[in-house]
């Protein structure tokens, strides 16, 4: 259901799933509470982000809290935007003692489309490539340790754009990449996931 509240604007929360979205008057979100199931670990954890957007509604921060039941893990990402065109072109990641822990650079085609995103960890060692398709829909994630290819997600889509299929892949000890799980989506004739 979304529900709309006069300070904040509009509050959306899925009875089935545990989040709660909540968005400002002029539609954005602004903060997500969801509760994340670690399946390797059996592990649910809490998690909350906040969002933060300028004059001109671009997301300029946004604010990250999971609670591990360890412990809180708490970083930052702040974003700057090309000037000319509002393109976001970086993303610097900060750790709860606002010591930089990563990187995020955006690259465009010649259209301005989003190609991918790349993160990278301030020490190099990990990194991830995110590869979009012209729809912004993600079609394919890649991990690296220390440069090497160590996971890879692919994505399916329908005519509509939503995900039909997403198959993890991880690497095995020669680099040879074997599928870990395959997920894979129906939709009812409204179009909700079932």
């Amino acid at each position: 259901c979304i529900s709309v509240n006069p300070d904040t604007g509009k509050e959306y929360h899925e009875p089935s799933e545990d989040y709660v979205i909540t968005f400002n008057k002029n539609g954005d979100v602004v903060y997500i509470s969801l509760c994340i199931d670690e399946q390797d670990t059996d592990l649910i954890c809490p998690a909350e982000r906040r969002f933060w957007y300028n004059d001109m509604g671009l997301n300029t921060a946004i604010d990250h809290v999971m609670d591990f039941g360890v412990g809180d893990l708490i970083y930052d990402t702040y974003y700057t935007y090309d000037p000319d065109n509002s393109r976001r072109l970086k993303g610097e990641i900060y750790d709860e003692d606002e010591k930089l822990t990563g990187i995020e650079n955006y690259v465009y085609d010649n259209d301005g489309h989003l190609l991918k995103k790349e993160i990278c960890s301030s020490d190099g060692e990990l990194s991830e490539e995110i590869i979009y398709d012209p729809y912004m829909n993600i079609t394919q994630i890649n991990e690296y340790f220390k440069g090497r290819l160590s996971g890879m997600t692919s994505n399916v889509y329908d005519e509509c754009g939503r995900l039909l299929l997403s198959t993890v892949c991880t690497a095995d000890p020669s680099d040879k990449m074997e599928i870990r799980h395959t997920d894979t989506y129906e939709y009812d004739e409204r179009g909700c996931l079932v």
